[in-house]
């Protein structure tokens, strides 16, 4: 080979790795949260808190309640504790995934998101995706009921139905407008069979709907026929 083909060559290789160089600096300054996010730890150590100094009042709402929820979810589950868990108060839940180079995992409807078998709960501050203002307390409350069913099961399956139901009815997110939609899917015979929503729930708005009241509604059963701890013996069983 000759001198100029070598000098050509080493020159292609300063030019690639210097590409690779910018390249990676240039992700990994993208791949980090604003200047103004505040990262803290929260409820006596058990969660990390990150959010805008902005949202400095919400945080504080949101690290009480981990306070009140996390000793109850539990003694529910029949845990003895958790990992450290991550929350983020952010206004859109895509921020948290470009701020951490991730791949966006929400759904454009969602203003909660758990993220399963992380310790990770997303809440989103502000108006949701229908312009109608978040609320934060029972968004976290469901979320984090997410992250406590992941922690218990150890890694073993539970089915979506009890997963979904159990966290809305830690939140406390029974409606009226669900209590009649059950009573009119059950007077109609459309209710959805149980192992339909073993591992996931159907696609459709209002069947998602349904699936969802259904759900919490059946975990309500569940506590008021056998009691609180009842979950605690599931769990139990899945781990077995």
């Amino acid at each position: 080979m000759g001198a100029t083909m070598r000098h050509h060559l080493k020159m292609l290789w300063l030019a690639l790795a210097m590409t690779l160089t910018l390249t990676w600096a240039s992700s990994t300054a993208l791949a980090a949260p604003p200047s103004d996010v505040v990262t803290r730890s929260g409820a006596g150590g058990a969660i990390t808190l990150n959010y805008p100094e902005r949202f400095a009042p919400a945080a504080k709402e949101i690290e009480q309640r981990a306070r009140i929820a996390l000793p109850v979810l539990a003694s529910r589950l029949g845990v003895e504790g958790f990992p450290v868990i991550d929350v983020w108060l952010v206004s859109d839940l895509d921020d948290y995934f470009e701020w951490n180079g991730i791949p966006s995992r929400a759904p454009e409807w969602a203003v909660g998101l758990s993220l399963t078998d992380r310790h990770t709960v997303l809440v989103r501050h502000g108006l949701g995706p229908n312009r109608a203002p978040v609320d934060i307390e029972k968004t976290f409350d469901h979320e984090l009921a997410h992250v406590a069913i992941d922690v218990a099961r150890a890694g073993h399956h539970v089915p979506l139905w009890l997963n979904e139901g159990f966290a809305s009815w830690s939140a406390k997110e029974w409606t009226l407008e669900r209590s009649e939609l059950v009573a009119r899917s059950a007077a109609s015979s459309q209710l959805i069979a149980l192992e339909n929503l073993e591992s996931q729930f159907p696609p459709h708005h209002a069947t998602t709907s349904l699936a969802y009241a259904q759900s919490h509604h059946l975990v309500n059963a569940l506590a008021q026929e056998y009691g609180n701890d009842v979950f605690a013996r599931i769990l139990t069983y899945v781990r077995a």
